[in-house]
């Protein structure tokens, strides 16, 4: 099976629940956050991180990229 690549910028307290997980898992949705949005390209992400992450006091104004893996899911289309 292939793997697509994804990134997610996330703040400081999202960040530090991460870590706490082993780095193997996101953690549930912060009470504030009502999707999980990651994106396609790092430097898309870096340029969400910035315009976004940088002005959150509850992230302590830090920011992170974070890069992980999912399957691939095959989707297969035939004509009837």
């Amino acid at each position: 099976m292939k793997t697509q690549t994804l990134y997610r910028p996330v703040g400081e307290k999202e960040m530090l629940l991460i870590i706490e997980n082993g780095y193997r898992v996101f953690p549930p949705r912060l009470e504030w956050q009502p999707i999980f949005y990651p994106v396609l390209n790092e430097h898309y992400a870096a340029e969400i991180a910035e315009k976004w992450n940088t002005w959150d006091q509850a992230g302590n104004y830090l920011v992170f990229v974070t890069r992980f893996k999912v399957w691939e899911k095959s989707v297969c289309c035939t004509k009837h």
